[in-house]
């Protein structure tokens, strides 16, 4: 009689491990049902920069029912993956048109389109924009960027004197270019090349009009800037190196136009999450990793002095970018 509670025990353990192992047996887990993505690629044939992508990202990733979205800037397309139950192909179409951009055969709202800055515009309305810019906007904008850019330090990593003669190449509207006069002073010079003719001919003007004599404003090549031979102390790149196609030639063309000892400095914008992208993946969103670049400049033959990856920092309104710096020179030869 006194094993009758150690049985009892016994026998409600047992009971309880059998229970158990029916509920396990006869248990079956909930289905949740996945829901199916639809898939659309969305031809966007108007747009330019790397801004107009993430314009176009932003709006659609602020719309219930889309969960994945990427432009590729190369081809012109939207891709992205949706819940066509919340939202469907036109409703993206027109909220694409909506600020500003074609959307398959959705046309783009004009006064968005108008707003737009001037790299997301189309070259023939970005052109006229150009003819008729006022040098007062122009200089207010430069004044702007001089926040963010830290050209003193691109100068100094130039080494540049009163009397170097220098390069801009890419100098578009001639931000650098016309600070870069000031630097080198009425001994020196500045060539500045850009391959956009509108480009080349608003800087010449604006050259006229402020009496700056030591530049001379060069309409380039895609595989050639047009430089004399062994003939500069400098030359600078500044968010323009990430556009050169042929840039293995450029910068072949650019080593053979330097003196021996004369610097190279590229300065170009690459954001975080693109960072181990392909180079061709960058490039299509107009920005361009150090160590890319770096392997280049190092095949052209240059010699590497300097590398900075976090060298200046830029808030638009919609992303940041980071700039890094390389600085190389041409070897000192014999």
């Amino acid at each position: 009689m006194k094993n009758l509670p150690i049985l009892t025990i016994l026998a409600t353990l047992f009971l309880g491990m059998f229970v158990d192992i029916q509920a396990q047996a006869t248990y079956q887990p909930m289905k949740v049902e996945e829901k199916i993505l639809k898939s659309s690629n969305i031809a966007v044939p108007t747009i330019q920069c790397m801004m107009c992508a993430r314009r176009i990202e932003d709006k659609l990733a602020s719309l219930a029912g889309i969960k994945e979205i990427e432009v590729d800037l190369e081809a012109k397309v939207a891709l992205m993956r949706y819940d066509d139950t919340v939202v469907n192909l036109r409703n993206i179409e027109q909220a694409i048109a909506s600020i500003g951009y074609h959307a398959n055969n959705v046309k783009r709202d004009p006064e968005a389109y108008a707003s737009l800055p001037q790299c997301c515009k189309e070259p023939k309305d970005r052109d006229t924009d150009l003819r008729h810019s006022d040098s007062r906007d122009v200089r207010e904008h430069w004044q702007e960027r001089d926040k963010w850019q830290n050209v003193p330090a691109i100068f100094e990593a130039m080494a540049i004197q009163s009397g170097s003669v220098v390069a801009d190449i890419g100098a578009g509207r001639g931000y650098l270019t016309v600070r870069l006069a000031e630097a080198v002073g009425e001994n020196g010079k500045v060539l500045a090349v850009d391959i956009d003719t509108s480009a080349v001919e608003f800087l010449r003007t604006y050259l006229n009009e402020q009496e700056i004599g030591n530049v001379q404003a060069i309409l380039g090549k895609q595989d050639d800037p047009l430089l004399p031979q062994e003939t500069l102390d400098a030359v600078v790149i500044v968010n323009s190196y990430h556009e050169m196609t042929a840039y293995q030639n450029m910068l072949n063309k650019i080593k053979a136009s330097l003196r021996p000892g004369g610097h190279l400095v590229i300065s170009e914008p690459i954001s975080d999450r693109r960072l181990q992208a392909s180079r061709r993946k960058q490039v299509s969103r107009h920005e361009i990793a150090l160590q890319y670049v770096k392997a280049e400049v190092e095949h052209a033959g240059f010699e590497i002095v300097q590398e900075q990856g976090a060298f200046v920092k830029h808030d638009h309104a919609d992303h940041q970018q980071t700039f890094w710096l390389l600085v190389a020179k041409r070897p000192i030869e014999g």
